[in-house]
């Protein structure tokens, strides 16, 4: 059943208002259509209505279901066709728009008739289906029965998760910010799994653990430089942020940088065992707590890199960035995205704008700055999503596509950086 008529509509949606009725207290999303919604939704082809109907020829319960993404106004399609790219191009791809059985027929079996078409529809198609559920159909609705609703599906995946917050302003809040200050690693070792700890929360996990492209025992050299390691430390002696850097040998010539964070680990790691003197300071990264962002706290590492790298009779802080809101672009070339500006003219990006208002000079993109490669199992598991062909594939955080090879078993990410510089008096 594609269309209903005006007649069944005007019957029906009292029913739907109210087996929903629940969620106007209980969701902060609003779930319940309009009057006018819900007919526009009922006389939509794009929808099929699986329906049950008890014996006074009354529609008691109903399921929808769509293969056009694009008529399910509150998702993302290409979220979905990028991820069944295959089940896209045939057809196969469904979303459920919502489930409703009337109160008075409840515990009559409807729900499972409709469950039962569902399944036949999508084992037939073989395809995959798409739905979405709040927090209160989670814990005491549907969500308890998602096995018996797709009893014939191999694997249901939770593909993504919005959290709707408050925050309360309602009474005078008084708070006196802690003072921070800044130490390094070779007066705290006792904080190294702390650092672990604070990476592995903001980084994505692929840059951490993935093969890296630059070969280096990167926890074994930055341990051989404990005091290159600069941390950042509240009141309490807690670690809240992280500057990781190494001295490295450079000449100022732009056309001579490393040719990336690879390149300069590296580096590093080379000047290291040789025991010679570096005269320019590159970071590796500056990571601050997520709780803590937006009060200076980067800045604070950064005034410390440049006293640092005076110390070292450093002539230059370089750093190869990540722009922060590159990965929601993640088609679009670095080099242009640079060039973007805010209206008052100052870079686009907020990590390369604070960057900029603290004196540095954007010096030039390294395209492949970052290597990682996995095989496509470990990519599955870093990701959380299945990577079920060959091709580009656009990935949480990423600032470009993953390129995987499911032939080769390989999946290699390609990441560009910016290189930033600040200038160190002596």
């Amino acid at each position: 059943m594609h269309v209903l008529s005006q007649e069944t509509i005007d019957d029906l949606y009292p029913r739907y208002s109210r087996a929903w009725h629940v969620l106007l207290l209980e969701a902060s999303a609003r779930h319940v259509l309009t009057a006018e919604e819900f007919r526009e939704e009922m006389q939509d082809a794009r929808f099929e209505k699986i329906v049950v109907i008890d014996g006074a020829d009354q529609i008691v319960a109903m399921t929808t279901l769509t293969t056009d993404m694009a008529a399910v106004p509150w998702i993302n399609p290409t979220f979905y066709q990028h991820r069944f790219p295959e089940h896209t191009g045939r057809g196969a791809l469904f979303y459920l728009g919502y489930t409703f059985v009337d109160v008075d027929h409840r515990r009559t079996g409807a729900l499972r008739m409709m469950g039962a078409a569902v399944n036949a529809r999508l084992s037939e198609a073989r395809g995959v289906i798409g739905f979405d559920i709040c927090g209160y159909g989670m814990d005491r609705g549907i969500g308890r029965r998602l096995e018996r609703m797709f009893f014939r599906s191999t694997e249901i995946m939770r593909m993504d998760t919005q959290t709707y917050f408050v925050a309360d302003y309602r009474e005078p809040l008084h708070r006196d910010y802690p003072s921070y200050t800044v130490t390094s690693l070779a007066e705290r070792g006792d904080l190294v799994a702390d650092v672990q700890a604070l990476l592995a929360d903001r980084w994505p996990a692929y840059t951490l653990v993935g093969t890296a492209g630059h070969g280096v025992d990167l926890d074994m050299v930055l341990l051989g430089l404990p005091d290159h390691q600069l941390l950042l430390l509240d009141g309490d002696g807690d670690l809240c942020g992280v500057a990781l850097s190494m001295p490295i040998t450079w000449d100022g010539d732009p056309t001579t940088l490393p040719g990336g964070w690879d390149d300069g680990i590296r580096a590093g790691a080379a000047l290291l065992q040789d025991g010679g003197d570096g005269d320019t300071l590159f970071v590796l990264s500056i990571t601050v707590s997520s709780t803590l962002v937006r009060r200076g706290l980067a800045g604070q590492l950064i005034d410390a890199l440049k006293v640092l790298a005076a110390s070292d009779g450093a002539h230059s802080v370089i750093s190869p960035i990540r722009p922060v809101e590159k990965s929601r672009y993640p088609l679009i070339p670095l080099a242009d995205y640079v060039e973007w500006t805010a209206p008052d003219g100052e870079p686009y990006d907020p990590w390369l704008r604070l960057h900029v208002r603290l004196g540095a000079e954007v010096m030039a993109v390294a395209p492949a700055s970052m290597v990682v490669t996995g095989t496509v199992a470990e990519w599955e598991g870093w990701l959380g999503n299945r990577l079920p062909g060959n091709g580009d594939f656009v990935i949480d955080r990423g600032l470009v596509p993953l390129h995987v090879d499911r032939d080769a078993d390989l999946g290699r990410y390609v990441e560009p950086n910016v290189w930033v510089r600040y200038r160190v008096s002596a």
